[in-house]
């Protein structure tokens, strides 16, 4: 068997022109001519060549690929073909045979190269040009062919072009998506495509979206011309397809979502994973504070992808969100973040920082004002797992609580009831606490400057102080029964503070108003929650506290006496007098709730907002507190208050006078001057006696903040941690002293009177980029700034 080299083209024609004339009975007797060409450009050109050369009879063939064809479909396809008069040119043998185990390779040229002519007068040849084949073609047929007599072999030498990659996609993906590779892919769609290959102008690499090539891949050997690689997994695709390097560690029980991420990529055409986190979210950057809002907006794609942006993070890993979003597998809505939120945090046996806890605080209030969603839900799971820390030292057990639900709100009020019995705990430790995990109570707590309070009645504010204490911590302090002994002491002390306070209805007749004024009477409301309703007016985006004044209601203090003409809310009457029995701390949480509901509920479009009230109420007449039961009237409101005219005349002549009730003004009623009920003791709160938390009322005035200044503040976007002080200008020079809110807490800003700059020293020591609120009155905004340490950080994204 003769093999013969060329080194060019030339030289095989001239070489197909002298095995035409020559005499050698063998080269007619076997017509094949394997024709091995190192790549695409050459073997087209000889085609070409072939094909335009003069006084020479060539038929060119192309073997139909409309679907698989074996060895024997060939070879009847040529036999087809043959004329006893013309050469033949027959192609793409070389894409067929590519495919084939080697049993069929072999098989294949073995039956070429059987085919034989007794009488070739007229020397026809037929050519069979192959491409890339020549080393499979000499191990698996060559070196068996044990037969001396044949054609020879030509093989022309070249310097192989770069090889063809080709991919078989043995993955699902929408592959209409994956067509719009097709600028820098050919894509093979059917055999068809693939017979088609060779005529292409452009070399690219090959995506092979035929499921019957791809199937018969497992026999393809690389050669000189292609090389394919089989994509089995949607890791392989992104590396090798799309070129993108994207950090997440693949998960074969995660296809769905590596589908999307290359489909999105594909059709977004996403060149690297920053630009296909920025893509998906349309951030510039995604932050750590932006991540729970990308989720509960988000779809389980996103949210799988917000999981690994956090995961692959390292200037993360200590957060409380890490250690959240570790264990979380499914994605299908927002139930699993929630839970696992909640409950992390029991989990984790070190680093247990009071850092940690705060972050956990503060995620899961956004997570909640962002789903919309109650966790009241959450409650039973979660007393479960606050039971197994309650052997903790009080300090670390409260930081396992928010005031997100119920029994967290009543489990705080009672954690501090211990620490401060048992001296673990100071009030102000208490205060500081409270504003931290339960805002509410901590406003609650809080003081009031009433505008109308002159000197002699500013024993009004102690009062208040060791009543709402005294209510928290269910037990009536020895400070609060001291103030009242004395201002409550008889009928002359009552009367002598009493009258010295207006009634609600002068103050309010009193008050400027016009057309866009709202007058809301809210039933029940006493001044103890004049503090709460300050912050929640202040806290909030368009109003502020205009005015607080305090009023007293007429005696008894119920509502026939002290009604108003406007409109009435009686949500908080209407809880205490369906208190069956009054339980602490149960009761204390729910009011405030109720109150802290109320006000969000009147703050809209009315430029002026005045609250009135027709009394307070007070808890400290149940039996509990220590009361006992001294009379028998049939009284009103469980013993406040006794209508006289109700009583037999013989009873009446009989009253005597003393330190437990008073007359009312107009001698109507008997009306308890202290906490002794004057009939059966109370179940619940009750109103309608003399003490100053159930006759002194608020007068709110809340207004529109219409003058909202606009500030302009320009800042150095990046600081340096060894030296982090954030310089701010700002104009127009503030009405206010401005103040910025760095990781949940407030640090006012001072002045550079040389620089002309205000600042503030950020407390910390972490190179990190930080989110910060800066706050002007009622003017906010929200900066990004980047604090670097000594070395430049690599870009995680």
């Amino acid at each position: 068997m003769e093999i013969r080299e060329f080194n060019n083209i030339d030289e095989l024609l001239e070489e197909t022109k002298n095995d035409k004339e020559s005499t050698d009975y063998i080269k007619d007797r076997f017509p094949i001519r394997f024709i091995f060409f190192p790549n695409k450009d050459i073997f087209k050109e000889f085609i070409k060549k072939m094909i335009n050369t003069k006084n020479v009879k060539l038929k060119f063939e192309e073997i139909p690929m409309s679907c698989y064809l074996t060895s024997e479909d060939v070879i009847k396809f040529i036999n087809s073909k043959i004329e006893d008069d013309k050469d033949l040119l027959i192609v793409p043998v070389s894409e067929i045979a590519r495919f084939y185990d080697s049993k069929s390779f072999s098989s294949l040229f073995q039956q070429l190269s059987e085919i034989e002519f007794r009488n070739n007068k007229n020397k026809v040849r037929i050519y069979i040009p192959i491409i890339g084949l020549y080393s499979r073609f000499e191990k698996e047929f060559l070196k068996n062919f044990s037969r001396e007599e044949w054609a020879p072999i030509w093989k022309l030498n070249s310097i192989p072009d770069k090889k063809i990659n080709g991919y078989c996609l043995n993955i699902e993906l929408n592959y209409k998506k994956v067509e719009n590779l097709s600028d820098n892919y050919t894509i093979i769609r059917t055999f068809e495509d693939w017979g088609n290959l060779w005529k292409k102008e452009e070399t690219k690499d090959i995506l092979s979206l035929c499921e019957e090539i791809n199937y018969l891949f497992q026999y393809f050997q690389p050669d000189s011309f292609f090389n394919f690689e089989n994509i089995d997994t949607y890791d392989k695709f992104l590396e090798k397809i799309l070129k993108i390097n994207i950090p997440i560690p693949y998960n074969d029980k995660e296809k769905e979502f590596w589908r999307e991420l290359i489909e999105h990529t594909i059709m977004n055409n996403i060149r690297n994973f920053k630009e296909l986190i920025q893509k998906t979210f349309k951030k510039i950057e995604v932050l750590y504070d932006d991540i729970i809002e990308l989720w509960v907006r988000g779809n389980k794609f996103q949210r799988w992808l917000l999981k690994w942006c956090v995961l692959i993070n390292k200037n993360w890993e200590n957060k409380y969100l890490y250690k959240v979003l570790e264990d979380i597998d499914r994605y299908d809505d927002i139930s699993n973040l929630e839970l696992s939120l909640w409950l992390k945090i029991f989990d984790i046996s070190v680093n247990k920082e009071k850092e940690i806890f705060d972050e956990r605080r503060k995620l899961i209030k956004m997570f909640y004002n962002l789903s919309m969603r109650s966790p009241k839900n959450i409650e039973p799971i979660l007393k479960e797992k606050f039971s197994k820390v309650s052997n903790l030292k009080l300090k670390q057990k409260i930081r396992y609580l928010t005031d997100l639900t119920q029994f967290e709100k009543e489990q705080i009020i009672l954690c501090l009831i211990q620490g401060l019995r048992n001296n673990e705990l100071t009030k102000n430790e208490i205060l500081e606490l409270l504003r931290e995990i339960y805002p509410n109570l901590y406003y609650y707590l809080g003081g009031v400057n009433f505008s109308n309070l002159d000197e002699e009645n500013r024993w009004v504010i102690g009062y208040f102080n060791e009543y709402k204490w005294s209510k928290v911590l269910d037990e009536v302090s020895n400070g609060l029964l001291n103030i009242l002994n004395e201002k409550n002491k008889d009928e002359n002390s009552f009367a002598e503070w009493y009258w010295k306070f207006k009634t609600s209805k002068d103050i309010l007749a009193q008050i400027e108003k016009d057309e866009h004024t709202k007058i809301v009477w809210i039933d029940g409301l006493g001044v103890e929650f004049a503090s709460l309703i300050k912050n929640i007016v202040n806290n909030s985006e368009n109003y502020f506290i205009e005015d607080i004044f305090i009023g007293r209601t007429e005696l008894p203090s119920i509502t026939e006496l002290n009604k108003f003409e406007c409109e009435k809310i009686n949500d908080l009457d209407k809880y205490i007098h369906k208190q069956n029995p009054y339980r602490h701390p149960k009761c204390i949480v729910e009011e405030v709730d109720i109150v802290n509901g109320i006000i969000k509920n009147i703050l809209g479009s009315y430029d002026k907002i005045i609250i009135v009230s027709d009394h307070g109420f007070t808890p400290f007449a149940l039996k509990r507190y220590g009361n006992v039961k001294k009379y028998d009237f049939e009284a009103g409101h469980e013993g406040r208050y006794v209508w006289l005219d109700t009583l037999g005349e013989n009873v009446r002549n009989n009253i005597k006078d003393n330190n437990d009730y008073i007359r009312d003004p107009n001698n109507r009623a008997l009306v308890a001057l202290k906490y002794t009920s004057l009939g059966d003791i109370p179940r619940r709160e009750v109103h309608g006696g003399a003490t100053p938390e159930e006759v002194l009322v608020p007068i709110i005035v809340i207004s529109k903040d219409k003058d909202k200044i606009n500030y302009e503040i320009s800042y150095k976007r990046t600081i340096l941690v060894k030296n982090p002080i954030l310089y701010l200008d700002i104009t127009p020079y503030p009405k206010y002293n401005p103040y910025v809110i760095f990781k949940n807490q407030r640090l006012d800003l001072s002045y550079d009177n040389s620089e002309k700059k205000w600042f503030v020293n950020l407390p910390t020591k972490k190179p990190e980029k930080y989110n910060l609120k800066i706050s002007i009155g009622k003017f906010s905004k929200d900066i990004q700034i980047e604090i670097k340490g000594g070395m430049k950080e690599r870009d995680l994204l």
